[in-house]
């Protein structure tokens, strides 16, 4: 097979692929895990049915409105600092990540935020049931200040990314990882459901 008219054989463009594409597993599955374990720990050591089902119903609200909001619109900066990157213009390399995270900031988290904030009220408006809106409230309060962080871990990964630099990522995906269990087998049977919103946080930006 003839290589491609960039210079690089087939072989060497599969090996930077893989250098890039292969972690991200590793790093999914360390993500996915910080919420199933931590919400597990909460239904076995929590024995309040409301506060269960609050756990699941935050993370979706979080989640859908949250986070796939701004991990979609963040998509853009891979395009942006890839180009960056690839031509040597690191200066504007910082930019794209800068106007990125601002962008984020104040047409994302700020409207996210009054509506995190108030959900309670929305649910209770919407007929959910009066403890699990409460606890809902409390949760989706306390994770408001992982708007501040959030926009910048979608950035910064991003960024990373375009770089084909995914080691950091890998390794503080998987630091947290560990780490979650820990805190969730520690932390949670004595602190009940208050502490797991801030604890899922913690363990987010870590």
């Amino acid at each position: 097979m003839e290589p491609p008219a960039c210079g690089h054989s087939t072989k060497d463009l599969l090996r930077r692929l893989a250098v890039v594409s292969l972690p991200s597993y590793p790093i999914f599955v360390a993500t996915r895990s910080v919420g199933l374990v931590s919400t597990a720990m909460v239904g076995r050591h929590v024995q309040d049915p409301a506060a269960l089902a609050a756990v699941g119903l935050s993370n979706v609200i979080t989640n859908i409105t949250g986070y796939s909001a701004l991990w979609g619109l963040s998509s853009a900066v891979s395009t942006f600092s890839s180009q960056d990157w690839g031509a040597g213009n690191f200066r504007a390399l910082g930019v794209t990540l800068q106007r990125a995270y601002l962008i984020l900031v104040l047409f994302v988290c700020l409207p996210l935020l009054v509506l995190w904030l108030n959900s309670e009220r929305l649910l209770v408006a919407c007929g959910q049931h009066p403890d699990v809106a409460h606890y809902v409230g409390i949760y989706t309060s306390v994770r408001c200040w992982s708007l501040v962080c959030m926009p910048m871990n979608c950035v910064l990964s991003r960024t990373l990314g375009a770089m084909s630099n995914v080691q950091i990522n890998l390794i503080m995906s998987l630091t947290a990882s560990v780490l979650n269990v820990v805190l969730s087998s520690t932390l949670v049977p004595r602190l009940g459901f208050c502490r797991r919103p801030a604890h899922c946080l913690y363990m987010r930006h870590l």
